[in-house]
C-alpha cells in the first residue's frame, strides 16, 4: 500500500503520543465502544443534530451510549477545505461540555465528530477528494480538528458518493481517501466510521463495500428513514412486504453483507421522527380516489401528541414490524408513520440475533429527552438499551419539570418552538 511520507511521518508522532498518555489510563465502567476479547459488544450509536439549537445536551445521562456522534456542523466547502455548516450553532461547545461531563463520571463513550451530513453538497466533497494533494489537504484538517477538540473518533458521512452532482470518479476517491484516514486515525486512537445510504442503488453507484470494509470501524446505515415522499409508506420497516419489496432494514443489512461488509461493523439507525401525509378523497360516482396533498415531517413527541389529540387508530403491520395510525375527516385521509418503544425493540433485537455491530439513533435531539409524554426521558433510547444491555438499569429518577405551555393562535399546524422543523395540531384557544 502506497502512502505519502506526510501519512507516515504524521502517523509516527501520533503513535509516540498515544503510548505516553495512555500508558496510565486507568479502566472505567461504562457502556462498551468496542469488542473486547472474543465477546462480541454491541454500539449504541447516538447522533446529535448540530442545527438543533433547543437540544438539552445535559438531559443525556451516562451509560446510554457507547458512540456520541455530532452531524451537520462541519463540511467541506467550495475549495474543498473544511467549513462550519452551522455559522452560529453553540453546539460543538456544548457537545465538548457533555464530554467532559462523562469523562468525570469514568464514561468512556467516544465523542465523535461528522463531517457532511443532510445540508452537505456532494460536489464539494466531490472536489475535495479529486486529487492526492486535495485528499491529504482534507486529511489535515480533519485530524487537527479532532485533536484540537481532543474527541475521540471521526466518521464520514457523504451524501451520496458518484450522486447529486458528484463524479463518477468519487466511489474510488472514497476508498482512496479512507485508506489515508485509516493509517492516521489508528496512529492516534481515534475511531473512523462512514455514515451510508440504504436505496438499493447506493451500492453499485457509490460505495465499494469489499474495499470500505478494509478501512473502517464501523458503518452507520441510514436504516431510519425508507419514507417515499410522493406516496404513503412506512418510515423503517423491519422487513418488505415480500422478495421484491427493497425498501427495508433487512434488505439493506444483506445486501451490504452479501457485497462485502462485515456484519460486525454493521449499524442500523432507528429514527425518532414520523411522517404525517395528508391526503384529500376525490369521489366519482361510486368509486372514489385520493390525492396527496402534504407531507409533514413530525418529531416522536409531536407524533405522539398528534395521536392522542385526533384520535387516531393506530395498528401493527405484523409483516413489516412498524406500527401506523390512519384518521379520515370527511374529505380528508391522514396516514402516519413513525416508530415506537416495541419497533425500536424489535429492531435491536435484528441487531442481536445477526451479530450486528450494534444500534444507533438518528437522533436523541429527537427523542422525547424531556420525558413530556409521561414514558419517562429518551424512551426510544431506552428501548435499544434494554434490549442490547438488559443487564443495565435504564430507569428515570422522577424529576418535576416545568412543562410548556401553547396557546394556539389559530386552528391548523402550529410550528414547534423547541424544533421548528416539526409541527403541533392546534385549535385555536386550546
Amino acid at each position: 500500500m502506497k502512502v505519502s511520507w506526510r501519512t507516515v511521518l504524521y502517523a509516527a508522532s501520533c503513535l509516540v503520543t498515544v503510548v505516553v498518555v495512555c500508558g496510565g489510563v486507568a479502566q472505567v465502567h461504562s457502556l462498551p465502544c468496542a469488542n473486547q476479547g472474543s465477546a462480541h459488544l454491541a454500539k449504541i450509536v447516538c447522533f446529535i443534530t448540530a442545527s438543533n439549537e433547543h437540544y438539552d445536551y445535559d438531559s443525556l445521562r451516562t451509560g446510554l451510549c457507547s458512540h456520541i456522534v455530532l452531524i451537520d456542523l462541519i463540511g467541506v466547502g467550495k475549495d474543498g477545505s473544511l467549513e462550519l455548516l452551522q455559522t452560529s450553532s453553540r453546539s460543538l461547545n456544548r457537545f465538548c461540555k457533555m464530554k467532559q461531563r462523562f469523562s468525570d463520571v469514568g464514561d468512556e463513550a467516544k465523542f465523535v465528530i461528522s463531517i457532511g451530513g443532510v445540508v452537505q453538497k456532494s460536489s464539494h466533497f466531490s472536489k475535495a477528494l479529486k486529487t492526492d494533494d486535495s485528499r491529504q489537504a482534507l486529511s489535515d484538517e480533519l485530524i487537527s480538528f479532532v485533536n484540537k477538540h481532543k474527541l475521540g473518533g471521526l466518521d464520514i458521512a457523504w451524501f451520496y458518493p458518484a450522486q447529486f452532482g458528484g463524479a463518477e470518479s468519487d466511489r474510488t476517491n472514497l476508498v482512496v481517501f479512507l485508506r489515508d484516514l485509516y493509517l492516521r486515525t489508528k496512529a492516534c486512537a481515534i475511531s473512523l466510521s462512514l455514515t451510508v445510504g440504504v436505496d438499493p442503488k447506493d451500492i453499485e453507484l457509490s460505495y465499494d463495500v469489499p474495499e470500505i470494509n478494509k478501512y473502517v470501524d464501523s458503518v452507520h446505515l441510514l436504516t431510519g428513514d425508507y419514507h417515499n415522499p410522493t406516496s404513503a409508506t412506512h418510515i423503517s420497516p423491519l422487513y418488505g412486504q415480500g422478495p421484491r419489496d427493497r425498501l427495508n432494514i433487512n434488505y439493506s443489512v444483506m445486501s451490504y453483507i452479501e457485497a462485502g461488509l462485515n456484519p460486525q461493523k454493521i449499524i442500523i439507525m432507528g429514527s425518532c421522527y414520523a411522517y404525517l401525509y395528508i391526503s384529500k378523497i376525490y369521489k366519482e360516482g361510486t368509486t372514489c380516489s385520493t390525492k396527496l396533498r402534504t407531507v409533514m415531517r413530525l418529531s416522536y413527541l409531536s407524533a405522539k401528541e398528534l395521536i392522542t389529540r385526533e384520535s387516531f387508530h393506530t395498528s401493527w403491520d405484523d409483516m413489516r414490524h412498524v406500527p401506523y395510525g390512519t384518521l379520515t375527516q370527511g374529505i380528508t385521509k391522514k396516514w402516519l408513520t413513525y416508530n415506537d418503544v416495541e419497533s425500536m425493540k424489535r429492531k435491536a433485537d435484528y441487531a442481536q440475533h445477526y451479530q450486528l455491530g450494534g444500534m444507533g439513533l438518528f437522533s436523541v435531539d429527537e427523542d422525547d429527552y424531556g420525558g413530556r409524554a409521561g414514558c419517562g426521558r429518551y424512551p426510544m433510547l431506552r428501548a435499544i438499551v434494554s434490549v442490547l444491555y438488559p443487564e443495565l438499569d435504564c430507569t428515570e429518577e422522577e424529576t418535576e419539570e416545568e412543562i410548556e405551555t401553547i396557546v394556539c393562535p389559530y386552528t391548523g399546524y402550529l410550528t414547534d418552538p423547541a424544533e421548528p422543523e416539526c409541527y403541533y395540531m392546534c385549535e385555536q384557544g386550546m
